[in-house]
């Protein structure tokens, strides 16, 4: 049990600092362009009330996890390494609920009446 507690807060930690690498490297850096991401943050950075629709989040988390799963449940085996993977959906989905609530906030701040 302990080992899938770990194995979470790991996954957390790891989905935190993947989130920065994304960010600083596919989102910013030049060299890394064109890429899915960066079309998405740039629209971003130029309207900032657009954030990505939360089903491109996530089929990016089902990405990740598709991706980390594997050698996660080779390396740790089925509980622990699902615990470390999940994660990553848990705190995307979480992101764009956010997001979401965001925009339905900005949508009713902008609304005005006739």
């Amino acid at each position: 049990m302990t080992g899938v507690v770990a194995a979470l807060v790991l996954g957390a930690l790891t989905w935190s600092f993947m989130e920065y690498v994304i960010h600083r490297w596919l989102g910013h850096d030049t060299r890394t362009r064109p890429n899915p991401f960066a079309t998405e943050h740039v629209r971003h950075h130029g309207e900032g009330n657009y954030f990505a629709p939360g089903w491109k989040k996530a089929l990016a988390a089902l990405g990740v996890i598709g991706l980390l799963s594997g050698p996660a449940i080779w390396l740790a085996g089925t509980s622990a390494g699902l615990a470390f993977v999940l994660p990553s959906f848990f705190i995307v989905v979480a992101i764009g609920a956010r997001q979401a609530g965001q925009q339905a906030l900005a949508a009713l701040t902008d609304f005005q009446t006739v």
